[in-house]
């Protein structure tokens, strides 16, 4: 009868007082059934709503302890719920067995995205399938947009620890594919146990801050407009296949201004990071350590950016040979695997292992050690990447199948006051794109822009560019 009252109590509350007023959880206790905290907690949840007088939301908080959840508790299903902080310092979202065996109904979200034509909705819905088709699971919170309010959610969650009473099950915080609840702070929050962590399947402007993501599958996952990302000052330790995955994209999407910053990965299996499907993404001075490979740059979008990261210690395989590509084992083989375009490695720390595994390359790229080639690479002879600190590039020599190592003198360095030019080895045989690799051959000239046959590279005019990548005149490698 007490806590009866006390619900009675705070709903009055809520209706003089408004935003004004906090939200303890334990206020529903009268919901528990049979230690499932899972309809207390949605009660609470439900309760921040306009009608009770939260326009703009409330602080949510779970006082320390334990609570149970059978049932998968849902943040945003109304319009109350927009700007909500869940604070839980001490408290712990356990994931049972019994949310284990939760139905996931995902036949039925599929065949209703058809009838209602949805197709948006229709082609992220993949993206909730792990890599062999698998559903990832049940999850503890699921994260929606609350409708009727303001532009996307401005959740903030913090202090609130995710675990599993059976390891590898399930998700600890899920966004699902009929939703977009943009704009989500993640801040110390702490996530173990889970088959992934933190699911996000189709959302953006999201940011981690101080979290410790540990002991999972897969830390975090983001699939399908995983834009404006960042993971910042976080623990991401002794996951069981990969850190943190960013794609493959389910729908149509790429995954866009992705930034991991100042973050430790340690003991993982797979991949610290895995970039299947981003496009502009920066891994900046974060540390690695025992990681079977520390970073797979596999997006077809290109453009990651990778510098000042420590890299150190000799993998994390022992034989496992959970990471492949092309149908090779590249477990311990590479700090760094790579198989895209424009990838910028910079200022880096290499200990352990070899630092650059190569597949492919496209466009522009610039590397900050010597790379070793994967046997089933797919390069062209004189595949080039710039030497990130500006003393030359490495070619690929289709002969020996090795990248090697070229000083250069560049085109606009030809005037009195410059330095003497560095020793050359194994000289391209005329002046070369240090960006694609052309090489410029006066006797064909460059008839597409009215260049005559005959035409000295010296002679060509100083806004010539590169006929097949468009590169700068003094980009090219010019040989003694």
């Amino acid at each position: 009868m007490s806590a009866i009252l006390a619900v009675c109590a705070l709903q009055a509350l809520g209706g003089e007082m408004g935003t004004n007023a906090d939200v303890s959880v334990r206020d529903f206790a009268a919901r528990v059934v049979d230690g499932d905290w899972s309809p207390a907690v949605q009660a609470a949840f439900d309760y921040v709503s306009v009608s009770n007088g939260y326009n703009y939301g409330a602080t949510i908080r779970f006082p320390p302890g334990v609570y149970r959840i059978d049932k998968t508790v849902k943040l945003g299903l109304n319009a109350g719920n927009y700007g909500v902080r869940l604070s839980g310092y001490g408290a712990v979202l356990m994931g049972s067995k019994t949310l284990d065996r939760q139905p996931l109904d995902y036949e039925a979200r599929k065949a209703a995205f058809g009838e209602k034509k949805a197709e948006f909705n229709l082609l992220a819905l993949p993206g909730e399938l792990d890599f062999d088709g698998t559903n990832v699971g049940p999850a503890i919170l699921e994260l929606w947009k609350p409708e009727g309010g303001p532009e996307g959610a401005s959740y903030v969650i913090e202090g609130v620890t995710f675990d599993r009473e059976t390891a590898g099950r399930g998700v600890g915080i899920k966004i699902p594919a009929e939703t977009v609840p943009k704009n989500v702070t993640f801040r110390d929050i702490k996530v173990h146990k889970q088959n992934v962590g933190v699911h996000i399947n189709h959302s953006y402007q999201i940011r981690f801050e101080s979290c410790i993501i540990r002991g999972n599958r897969i830390g975090i996952w983001g699939r399908n407009h995983f834009n404006s990302i960042s993971i910042l000052n976080s623990s991401i330790r002794r996951q069981h296949l990969h850190g943190i995955v960013i794609g493959p994209n389910a729908g149509t999407w790429g995954s866009s201004a992705v930034y991991i910053a100042g973050s430790i990965f340690e003991e993982i299996k797979g991949y610290g990071i895995l970039n299947a499907g981003g496009v502009q993404v920066a891994i900046v001075n974060n540390y690695f350590e025992q990681v079977g490979n520390c970073i797979g740059v596999f997006s077809p979008f290109g453009n990651t950016m990778i510098e000042c990261n420590h890299f150190w210690g000799d993998g994390y395989g022992y034989g496992w040979k959970i990471n492949k590509h092309r149908g090779e084992d590249v477990q311990d083989r590479g700090h760094v695997v790579i198989d895209s375009t424009g990838v910028q490695l910079r200022n880096n720390r290499y200990a352990g292992m070899p630092p650059i595994l190569v597949f492919g390359l496209g466009g522009k790229n610039s590397f900050d050690a010597q790379p070793i080639v994967a046997a089933k690479a797919a390069l062209a002879d004189k595949t080039m990447a710039a030497d990130s600190a500006g003393y030359g590039a490495y070619v690929y020599d289709a002969k020996t199948t090795q990248f090697v190592f070229r000083a250069w003198q560049l085109a606009g360095d030809h005037t009195e006051s410059a330095k003497p030019a560095p020793v050359v080895t194994n000289a391209p045989t005329g002046p070369t794109c240090t960006i694609c690799g052309q090489v410029y051959g006066a006797v064909k000239g460059d008839p597409k822009r009215k260049i005559p046959v005959g035409t000295a590279f010296e002679a060509l005019p100083a806004d010539w560019v590169c006929p097949s990548c468009g590169a700068a005149k003094n980009t090219f490698l010019v040989p003694e």
